[in-house]
Protein backbone atom coordinates (compact mmCIF):
# COMPACT_ATOMS: atom_id res chain seq x y z
CA UNK A 1 0.00 0.00 0.00
CA UNK A 2 1.33 3.44 -0.94
CA UNK A 3 2.07 6.09 1.69
CA UNK A 4 -0.71 8.33 0.31
CA UNK A 5 -3.27 5.53 0.69
CA UNK A 6 -2.07 4.77 4.22
CA UNK A 7 -2.42 8.42 5.23
CA UNK A 8 -5.90 8.68 3.71
CA UNK A 9 -6.92 5.48 5.50
CA UNK A 10 -5.56 6.90 8.80
CA UNK A 11 -7.72 10.00 8.34
CA UNK A 12 -10.83 7.93 7.56
CA UNK A 13 -10.14 5.58 10.47
CA UNK A 14 -9.67 8.53 12.85
CA UNK A 15 -12.96 10.06 11.69
CA UNK A 16 -14.86 6.77 12.03
CA UNK A 17 -13.49 6.28 15.54
CA UNK A 18 -14.42 9.83 16.54
CA UNK A 19 -18.03 9.56 15.33
CA UNK A 20 -18.54 6.65 17.72
CA UNK A 21 -18.27 9.02 20.68
CA UNK A 22 -18.81 12.50 19.29
CA UNK A 23 -21.57 14.00 17.15
CA UNK A 24 -20.56 14.86 13.60
CA UNK A 25 -21.37 18.52 14.12
CA UNK A 26 -18.90 18.66 17.05
CA UNK A 27 -15.97 16.97 15.29
CA UNK A 28 -13.36 19.38 14.02
CA UNK A 29 -10.53 18.90 11.55
CA UNK A 30 -8.23 19.42 14.54
CA UNK A 31 -9.89 16.47 16.33
CA UNK A 32 -9.37 14.27 13.27
CA UNK A 33 -5.74 15.27 12.75
CA UNK A 34 -4.91 14.85 16.44
CA UNK A 35 -6.45 11.38 16.48
CA UNK A 36 -4.67 10.42 13.25
CA UNK A 37 -1.36 11.93 14.44
CA UNK A 38 -0.95 14.01 11.29
CA UNK A 39 -0.52 17.70 10.58
CA UNK A 40 -3.57 19.76 9.71
CA UNK A 41 -2.10 20.64 6.30
CA UNK A 42 -1.87 16.91 5.55
CA UNK A 43 -5.62 16.58 6.09
CA UNK A 44 -6.21 19.32 3.50
CA UNK A 45 -4.06 17.44 0.99
CA UNK A 46 -6.85 14.84 0.93
CA UNK A 47 -10.08 16.62 1.91
CA UNK A 48 -11.48 20.16 1.89
CA UNK A 49 -13.36 19.59 5.14
CA UNK A 50 -15.12 16.93 7.22
CA UNK A 51 -18.13 17.02 4.87
CA UNK A 52 -15.98 15.95 1.95
CA UNK A 53 -14.44 13.26 4.17
CA UNK A 54 -17.90 11.86 4.99
CA UNK A 55 -18.85 12.04 1.32
CA UNK A 56 -15.66 10.12 0.47
CA UNK A 57 -16.64 7.35 2.89
CA UNK A 58 -20.08 7.06 1.27
CA UNK A 59 -18.51 7.13 -2.20
CA UNK A 60 -16.11 4.34 -1.23
CA UNK A 61 -19.10 2.29 -0.05
CA UNK A 62 -20.88 2.99 -3.33
CA UNK A 63 -17.80 2.06 -5.38
CA UNK A 64 -17.35 -1.13 -3.34
CA UNK A 65 -21.00 -2.04 -3.93
CA UNK A 66 -20.75 -1.30 -7.67
CA UNK A 67 -17.59 -3.40 -7.93
CA UNK A 68 -19.15 -6.32 -6.06
CA UNK A 69 -22.44 -6.12 -7.96
CA UNK A 70 -20.71 -5.79 -11.35
CA UNK A 71 -18.89 -9.03 -10.63
CA UNK A 72 -22.34 -10.65 -10.41
CA UNK A 73 -23.93 -8.93 -13.42
CA UNK A 74 -23.01 -7.73 -16.91
CA UNK A 75 -25.76 -5.10 -17.15
CA UNK A 76 -26.13 -2.46 -14.43
CA UNK A 77 -29.26 -1.08 -16.10
CA UNK A 78 -31.74 -3.72 -15.05
CA UNK A 79 -33.95 -4.23 -12.03
CA UNK A 80 -32.08 -7.31 -10.82
CA UNK A 81 -28.75 -5.48 -11.13
CA UNK A 82 -29.97 -2.49 -9.10
CA UNK A 83 -31.45 -4.85 -6.53
CA UNK A 84 -28.12 -6.68 -6.41
CA UNK A 85 -26.36 -3.30 -6.01
CA UNK A 86 -28.48 -2.47 -2.95
CA UNK A 87 -27.68 -5.90 -1.52
CA UNK A 88 -23.96 -5.17 -2.05
CA UNK A 89 -24.38 -1.68 -0.56
CA UNK A 90 -25.86 -3.19 2.60
CA UNK A 91 -22.80 -5.47 2.70
CA UNK A 92 -20.52 -2.41 2.41
CA UNK A 93 -22.38 -0.71 5.27
CA UNK A 94 -22.08 -3.85 7.38
CA UNK A 95 -18.26 -3.60 7.14
CA UNK A 96 -18.35 -0.11 8.68
CA UNK A 97 -19.60 -0.80 12.17
CA UNK A 98 -18.51 2.65 13.41
CA UNK A 99 -20.76 4.29 10.83
CA UNK A 100 -23.71 2.12 11.86
CA UNK A 101 -23.07 3.08 15.47
CA UNK A 102 -22.96 6.78 14.53
CA UNK A 103 -26.19 6.47 12.53
CA UNK A 104 -27.81 4.79 15.54
CA UNK A 105 -26.63 7.46 17.96
CA UNK A 106 -27.00 10.54 15.78
CA UNK A 107 -30.42 10.24 14.18
CA UNK A 108 -31.56 13.65 13.05
CA UNK A 109 -28.01 14.95 12.66
CA UNK A 110 -26.01 15.66 9.54
CA UNK A 111 -24.47 12.19 9.33
CA UNK A 112 -27.97 10.66 9.20
CA UNK A 113 -29.23 13.24 6.70
CA UNK A 114 -26.19 12.75 4.44
CA UNK A 115 -26.59 8.97 4.52
CA UNK A 116 -30.30 9.22 3.71
CA UNK A 117 -29.56 11.56 0.80
CA UNK A 118 -26.80 9.29 -0.44
CA UNK A 119 -29.11 6.26 -0.49
CA UNK A 120 -31.88 8.15 -2.23
CA UNK A 121 -30.47 7.84 -5.76
CA UNK A 122 -30.02 4.07 -5.53
CA UNK A 123 -33.52 3.53 -4.20
CA UNK A 124 -35.06 5.82 -6.80
CA UNK A 125 -33.31 3.87 -9.55
CA UNK A 126 -34.56 0.59 -8.12
CA UNK A 127 -38.13 1.88 -7.82
CA UNK A 128 -38.08 3.23 -11.39
CA UNK A 129 -37.14 -0.23 -12.72
CA UNK A 130 -39.84 -1.85 -10.63
CA UNK A 131 -42.29 0.90 -11.67
CA UNK A 132 -41.93 -0.19 -15.31
CA UNK A 133 -43.69 -3.41 -14.33
CA UNK A 134 -46.14 -2.15 -11.70
CA UNK A 135 -47.88 1.16 -10.96
CA UNK A 136 -46.77 3.11 -7.87
CA UNK A 137 -49.31 4.21 -5.26
CA UNK A 138 -47.17 7.20 -4.24
CA UNK A 139 -44.58 9.34 -6.02
CA UNK A 140 -41.07 7.99 -6.60
CA UNK A 141 -39.73 10.47 -3.99
CA UNK A 142 -42.28 9.38 -1.36
CA UNK A 143 -41.69 5.70 -2.12
CA UNK A 144 -37.92 6.15 -1.95
CA UNK A 145 -38.18 8.03 1.37
CA UNK A 146 -40.39 5.29 2.78
CA UNK A 147 -37.97 2.53 1.79
CA UNK A 148 -34.90 4.40 3.02
CA UNK A 149 -36.59 5.22 6.31
CA UNK A 150 -37.67 1.62 6.76
CA UNK A 151 -34.21 0.21 6.05
CA UNK A 152 -32.31 2.73 8.16
CA UNK A 153 -34.77 2.36 11.05
CA UNK A 154 -34.55 -1.41 10.77
CA UNK A 155 -30.73 -1.42 10.91
CA UNK A 156 -30.59 1.18 13.70
CA UNK A 157 -33.19 -0.55 15.88
CA UNK A 158 -31.41 -3.87 15.43
CA UNK A 159 -28.16 -2.24 16.45
CA UNK A 160 -29.75 -0.52 19.45
CA UNK A 161 -31.22 -3.82 20.64
CA UNK A 162 -27.68 -4.87 21.42
CA UNK A 163 -26.86 -6.96 18.38
CA UNK A 164 -23.17 -6.28 18.84
CA UNK A 165 -21.66 -9.73 18.48
CA UNK A 166 -20.69 -10.73 14.97
CA UNK A 167 -23.43 -13.32 14.39
CA UNK A 168 -26.23 -11.03 15.56
CA UNK A 169 -24.71 -8.04 13.75
CA UNK A 170 -24.66 -10.08 10.51
CA UNK A 171 -28.33 -10.98 11.00
CA UNK A 172 -29.35 -7.29 11.06
CA UNK A 173 -28.11 -6.84 7.50
CA UNK A 174 -29.42 -10.15 6.23
CA UNK A 175 -32.84 -9.15 7.55
CA UNK A 176 -32.50 -5.66 6.02
CA UNK A 177 -31.88 -7.22 2.61
CA UNK A 178 -34.93 -9.44 3.09
CA UNK A 179 -36.95 -6.34 4.01
CA UNK A 180 -35.95 -4.60 0.75
CA UNK A 181 -37.11 -7.62 -1.26
CA UNK A 182 -40.35 -7.90 0.75
CA UNK A 183 -41.24 -4.23 0.25
CA UNK A 184 -40.62 -4.48 -3.48
CA UNK A 185 -42.67 -7.67 -3.76
CA UNK A 186 -45.59 -6.34 -1.72
CA UNK A 187 -48.54 -4.09 -2.46
CA UNK A 188 -47.40 -1.50 0.09
CA UNK A 189 -45.98 0.77 -2.59
CA UNK A 190 -47.42 -0.73 -5.78
CA UNK A 191 -51.02 -1.04 -6.95
CA UNK A 192 -52.30 -4.47 -7.76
Amino acid sequence: MKKKEITKDKIIYAFLELIKTKEFEHISVKDITSFAHIHRITFYDYFQDKYELLSCIYEEMKDEAIQESSENSDDFNSYSSVSNYLHCFVNALKKRKQLVEALANQTGGYIYFAFETFLSDAFKKLIIYQHKERKLIYSIEQTSSFMIGAIISFVISGYRQGKYNDEQYESIFYDAQRLIRAILASNIIFKE
